[in-house]
């Protein structure tokens, strides 16, 4: 069956589309929607319907930033020529060279060797592991998993992790929405709380780095979502082992409806390219409750199964290899930073090099949960389970 165009859809359209060749300069390989509407001399509007009968959903933006969101939107050049095409239009693409890539300057050159050669230095002195598959690998002492807690926004996220280790984040956040990278330790286990605000896209990326497993949190209630499918992307791109979460299971007053809920998540991940075990796939997919306590040592075993199947391991005695999770310039300690050392071992005076960043460590402070000290009932004495923190 033949979709119709929005010329077809509604004879009207034709009256604010004018005829000719349309020109738009475009310096690389994208355009905005509204650059293109006002090439073809047309209302966004009416460039979105040409957009979605070619099969090119926009996506959902709610409220005051919608219209806005729609300008800035972004197309390839080679759609924005159908887009044309759809309506009648002849589009010329002019692409031009924007200013910074006519011509390297002397210094960007000198700028690039720099790089260059710094990056060959670090590579001297990275540590040099042996092969996964090796004797010498199977002789190293077993570490354990980086967890990366991902998912869209108001999925019980923090709430979960809450649930884990007996505290209240998740109460105590501005609107009950995470907006850090934090990282703390439950048994042997390293969690990573990402935020799943749309803002934070480019943070949780950047935790990618450092996860081993990839907990992926779908609320029963609500489904795969935005940025559930942007935590897919980063859990593929890295290769790392998933577990998907479903959480918010109390909310169903039936298990006929939390059945029939299962199976829609199940129908949405198969569409994503991950299917769950259930289905002969390789994905777990644990439902749970945060507010009950169900299926949550079910979740706890299902990740330290996957830990065992990954054989993660490290060389605790070689040089450090670290993830910088978060840093902050404190006005009493300096420059410090959260890190997760997933091989080697960081000590006090050690030299390191954070992107183009280089500094001495001054102090290092393990951080822990608070358990009573048995031998002085008037003290307490605090372990807190987080990560390593350094202060340069």
């Amino acid at each position: 069956m033949k979709v119709k165009s929005p010329l077809e859809k509604n004879p009207k359209i034709s009256k604010n589309v004018q005829s000719g060749a349309a020109i738009l300069r475009v310096s690389g390989s994208t355009v905005t929607i509204g650059r293109l509407a006002s090439a073809l001399k047309t209302s966004v509007e009416i460039v979105e319907a040409a957009l979605l009968s070619l099969g090119e959903k926009a996506p959902e933006v709610k409220g005051h930033k919608k219209k806005a969101a729609a300008n800035e939107r972004r197309v390839d050049a080679d759609v924005a020529e159908l887009v044309a095409l759809e309506m009648g239009r002849e589009l010329r693409l002019i692409r031009i060279k924007s200013i910074s890539t006519q011509e390297e300057s002397e210094s960007e050159k000198n700028l690039r060797a720099l790089d260059k050669e710094r990056n060959e230095l670090i590579q001297e002195f990275r540590p040099q592991k042996p092969a996964a598959d090796s004797d010498e690998w199977s002789q190293l002492e077993l570490r354990p998993p980086v967890v990366a807690v991902m998912g869209h926004v108001d999925h019980g996220k923090t709430t979960l992790l809450d649930s884990f280790r007996g505290s209240h984040v998740a109460e105590s956040e501005a609107g009950g929405i995470t907006q850090r990278l934090s990282a703390f330790c439950v048994g042997k286990t390293t969690f990573i709380d990402t935020p799943g605000h749309a803002a934070f896209a480019r943070m949780r990326s950047s935790s990618a780095a450092a996860l081993d497993v990839a907990l992926v949190v779908v609320a029963a209630d609500d489904g795969v979502k935005q940025q559930t499918m942007e935590a897919l992307d980063l859990a593929r791109s890295r290769r790392a082992a998933v577990v998907f979460a479903m959480t918010k299971i109390d909310k169903f007053s039936s298990e006929k409806n939390l059945q029939e809920a299962t199976n829609r998540i199940r129908d949405q991940l198969a569409t994503a390219g991950f299917a769950i075990e259930a289905d002969g796939g390789e994905c777990p997919l644990v439902p749970v409750s945060a507010k009950t306590g169900a299926g949550l040592d079910e979740l706890k075993a299902t990740l330290e199964a996957q830990a065992e199947i990954l054989d993660l391991r490290a060389n605790r005695k070689d040089t450090a290899e670290a993830t910088v999770v978060d840093g902050v310039f404190d006005k009493h300690l300096g420059l410090c930073a959260d890190v997760i050392v997933a091989w080697g071992t960081l000590k006090v005076g050690d030299h390191v090099v954070v992107g183009e960043c280089a500094g001495k460590i001054r102090r290092l402070e393990g951080i822990y949960d608070e358990v009573e000290d048995s031998t002085n009932k008037d003290t307490k004495k605090k372990k807190k389970n987080k990560c390593s923190k350094l202060l340069d």
